[in-house]
């Protein structure tokens, strides 16, 4: 009896064990999830999900109870309204505007019109240009949140939804620029012009450059394969990709029989702001040349043998031979005098300029447009487009210039300089071409590549 009473007081004291093992546990893991459900649980931000909302069509049941009073939207739902659901871009092309290309999206008037009104004082829709891009962001109902109208690859105009959701808000967005330096040294292998360009990354620059030296620089005489041009600026850089070239601060061309040193002073990057290091400026009363020409086929002779009549008679002008239409331009400023066809020199432009000078333009394919006698012209002014009309026997540009009754011959006429260094900035410009100088010995030429390829 007492072997049994023994047993079963051990039974009792294991079950008992086991039960605190198993309770212990299971009372620590429910003070936990309370804590859990009060502290965390309770407070975590509910997750909506935004369903837009659709209306409903004549066939189904409409709702009998009276509308109430609509919620006041969530900030997610706010924040979902503005999220972009639809991105739109596109570009302008000839005969397109804004609001036609938007309507063709199937955007609606009433959506586009708000957008278009707020952007208005600052781009005129009326006048795109070809090439115009545009981007517009709409959300899951067709709303417009944003347009974007670019120009240019700094010109960009915006148009944002106010954050009350009621009225467009338009800007011209500052496109930030970078700006590197410019070092280059080209080996002339050619032309002038064809090597300027394959060492630069746009063709307005290489024509700014002989736009630069065309004053000094005798194209067809002084240019030889192996001469050197060394140039300092700046270039400039929108979203990492290049977009133009600043100003040349200074330019050299280092040549077999001609070496020239110009330098940039003042604001603007016009011909009228580059200088000589003796301060006089670079721009003459005269170019050297009306035109990019092959070569010059007849000089200013006194006696020569005329190809057409075959007898020896004077050739008081140049003839520079150049493909047919090449532009003419005028030499410098003036009054167009004459247009219309004369005689042996076929369709003749003449342009009287200041101190009794003239400038004869001859054997025209045709004139520029809307050309007028009477009509004021520009130093480098297009006038017309080389020919061969009157007596002659290709393409090419009769040049003549006279002063007064006297002619004389324009490539031994070097102009006059139009102005010089204002002498309250002369200190400071010796001292910034001593500079530039140093700067331009140290710049390796190469030869140009090929950018086709």
């Amino acid at each position: 009896m007492a072997y049994r009473n023994s047993y079963l007081n051990s039974r009792k004291s294991r079950r008992k064990g086991i039960g605190q093992k198993i309770l212990m546990p299971l009372f620590i893991g429910a003070i936990l999830a309370t804590n859990y459900w009060v502290f965390v649980y309770d407070s975590a931000p509910e997750v909506v999900e935004y369903v837009p909302e659709r209306s409903l069509s004549p066939l189904e049941n409409q709702p009998t109870t009276p509308t109430t009073q609509p919620e006041e939207e969530s900030p997610q739902r706010k924040k979902l309204d503005r999220i972009a659901a639809r991105v739109l871009k596109g570009s302008i092309q000839s005969g397109e505007i804004l609001g036609r290309k938007l309507a063709d999206a199937k955007i609606i008037p009433e959506q586009y019109r708000p957008v278009i009104a707020a952007l208005d004082p600052l781009v005129d829709f009326r006048r795109s240009l070809i090439g115009d891009t545009y981007r517009v962001d709409l959300n899951q109902e067709g709303k417009i949140l944003r347009l974007q109208y670019k120009r240019s690859p700094i010109e960009l105009y915006e148009a944002k939804l106010s954050k009350d959701g009621t009225r467009y808000l338009a800007e011209k967005v500052d496109v930030p620029i970078e700006k590197q330096p410019l070092r280059i040294g080209c080996l002339v292998d050619g032309t002038l012009y064809e090597s300027l360009a394959r060492c630069v990354e746009d063709p307005k620059l290489a024509s700014h450059l002989i736009k630069l030296l065309s004053f000094d620089l005798r194209f067809y005489e002084d240019v030889r394969t192996g001469d050197v041009v060394r140039f300092i600026g700046t270039k400039e850089l929108v979203d990492g990709r290049f977009f133009r070239y600043g100003p040349i601060k200074a330019l050299e061309y280092q040549g077999k029989f001609n070496t020239l040193q110009l330098f940039h002073h003042g604001t603007g990057n016009d011909i009228s702001n580059y200088y000589k290091a003796d301060g006089s400026s670079v721009q003459r009363d005269f170019l050297r040349s009306p035109l990019q020409f092959t070569r010059v086929s007849s000089g200013y002779q006194e006696r020569r043998y005329h190809p057409v009549l075959h007898k020896y008679k004077q050739h008081l002008a140049i003839d520079y031979a150049a493909p047919l239409g090449t532009p003419v331009w005028t030499v410098g400023d003036g009054e167009v005098v004459w247009k219309r066809r004369r005689g042996p020199s076929g369709n003749l432009v003449v342009v009287r300029h200041s101190s009794g000078y003239k400038t004869y333009y001859a054997h025209l394919h045709r004139y520029a447009s809307r050309l007028r006698v009477g009509q004021k012209v520009k130093q480098g002014q297009i006038i017309g487009f080389v020919g061969a009309t009157g007596r002659a026997t290709g393409p090419h540009l009769h040049f003549a210039l006279k002063k007064g009754n006297r002619t004389l011959n324009p490539l031994e006429y070097d102009g006059r300089a139009i102005a010089q260094v204002p002498k309250q900035d002369r200190d400071a410009f010796d001292m910034a071409i001593l500079q530039l100088m140093d700067e331009l010995q140290k710049i390796t030429a190469v030869t140009p590549v090929n950018r086709s390829l």
